[in-house]
């Protein structure tokens, strides 16, 4: 009787019916959090592509400004260049008349 009465006790407890622990009621209790694990682990993967995304738009924001800002030096040093070329011309045209005109003198 003492099988018997082990039976009676183990079926009360539900564990060979399916119940109890690994039964259906835990194991739908236990896939309800592994659903939710599944959605905390797919949260966390978008917010970490999000953020992957923003500092990748930060770098190209901030690579952009660098070459604007190098577009911006390179323009100031050739328009120094092209000013620099201008009084260099002007000052040779002006040479060319000094001895244009010592010339003149000289053949007077």
């Amino acid at each position: 009787m003492l099988g018997g009465a082990w039976v009676w006790v183990c079926v009360a407890q539900g564990v060979g019916e399916g119940r109890g622990r690994g039964g259906h009621e835990e194991a739908g209790v236990r896939a309800g959090g592994r659903e939710e694990r599944t959605e905390a682990r797919e949260e966390k993967t978008r917010k970490k592509k999000k953020d992957e995304e923003e500092k990748k738009e930060e770098e190209d924001e901030k690579e952009e400004g660098e070459n604007e800002r190098d577009k911006t030096e390179e323009q100031c040093f050739n328009e120094r260049l092209q000013e620099e070329e201008e009084r260099e011309r002007k000052q040779e045209k002006v040479e060319e008349k000094r001895e244009q005109k010592q010339e003149e003198e000289e053949e007077r």
